[in-house]
């Protein structure tokens, strides 16, 4: 079946292209033709300037030349994304935030397929709506007739799934998240191991943030890496006293994470890859309501108590061992449930 993927995965995030990684990476390898919609968005002059100087554009390219799927040609309208559609025998839009239209902005109907044909199949996995509630009354009617076109419907959180049944009276099943279906990334893992200590991925530098790490740092005696993205010329003034790597590629992030003795994140994928390498974590809330994808995974696991609020919350639990055999269990339970929930829907087409 050819499937074409409407995701995240042109921005600059490790967290957005891993997921759009993971989910083409488990649909070619359930024998699918996978291609990713090249929705372009619209960059400043002063973006494209550092992304180019610093080497981010050259780095994420890579990666995508390299494990992506190929795109189709560049659409920046409705009408570009129907003539890309077509081919398709099925269209699938997710993971990541696709239908916070906070962050979709006027592209947000897209996310919901507006631009398909009627007899074009379509689908969702592991959308997410990045919120608790549903913000924006001015698209529901609209949604509501375009979900009633999906063959099937997932998000990745539980809210997600309420904000489905009940302000679109569409039918959403739990999915987890693309990342967390591959039991292994041993093939991104290759190359020099970093041996670290304390790895820090936040999208946050609050005085809170380091206080924490410094007296982690005294406690563990161990250095600090830091492997967070700089986004912009102003950040480069605030690079803090550990030993900061801003410009990684995907695979050296992936390494950090892999060889750290603990992973301090408020990142949802930070958290995501902490988990699935087994290593000690401490996972912060990323504040403004955005933290429930975050708390869902951990209560799915029975990790919970390594949740913090703020920095100022983190106690002495994340000094007491993880059952990692529990842990791995369970998350095989739900992986087998989303990878069979996947495959079902798509031999229904």
């Amino acid at each position: 079946m050819k499937i074409k993927l409407l995701t995240f995965s042109l921005g600059d995030s490790f967290g957005a292209i891993m997921q759009a990684y993971a989910l083409s990476y488990t649909l070619r390898k359930m024998g699918h033709e996978v291609e990713l919609f090249n929705l372009t968005w619209y960059r400043s002059f002063k973006q494209q300037v550092y992304l180019t100087v610093t080497g981010v554009n050259h780095r994420f390219s890579k990666f995508r030349k390299n494990y992506l799927p190929d795109y189709t040609k560049k659409c920046k309208t409705n009408v570009d994304l129907y003539e890309a559609s077509k081919g398709a025998d099925l269209c699938i839009v997710g993971s990541d935030q696709v239908w916070n239209p906070q962050i979709t902005h006027k592209y947000a109907l897209n996310y919901f397929f507006d631009f398909l044909d009627s007899d074009t199949k379509r689908g969702s996995y592991a959308a997410s709506f990045g919120d608790i509630k549903w913000n924006y009354p001015e698209y529901t009617i609209r949604i509501q007739s375009l979900l009633n076109k999906f063959s099937f419907i997932s998000s990745r959180e539980e809210t997600g799934v309420d904000i489905c049944t009940n302000i679109f009276n569409a039918d959403c099943a739990k999915v987890v998240d693309p990342t967390l279906l591959l039991p292994s990334y041993i093939e991104l893992l290759k190359g020099k191991k970093k041996k670290t200590g304390i790895v820090s991925f936040s999208l946050s530098n609050s005085v809170g943030w380091n206080n924490l790490l410094s007296d982690l740092s005294n406690q563990m005696s161990m250095n600090v890496y830091v492997i967070n993205p700089i986004t912009s010329f102003s950040q480069l003034s605030k690079i803090c006293t550990f030993r900061y790597r801003p410009f990684i590629t995907i695979e050296s992030w992936l390494r950090y994470i892999y060889g750290g003795e603990i992973v301090v994140t408020d990142s949802f994928h930070g958290l995501v890859f902490a988990i699935l390498f087994n290593r000690n974590f401490i996972s912060i809330s990323p504040g403004s309501g955005r933290d429930e994808r975050i708390k869902s995974l951990l209560n799915s696991l029975g990790l919970e108590n390594r949740f913090y609020n703020t920095t100022m919350e983190v106690d002495n639990c994340w000094k007491e061992p993880i059952n990692w055999e529990m842990v791995n269990d369970k998350l095989a339970h739900l992986r087998q449930e989303s990878l069979l929930y996947l495959e079902n829907c798509i031999n229904r087409i």
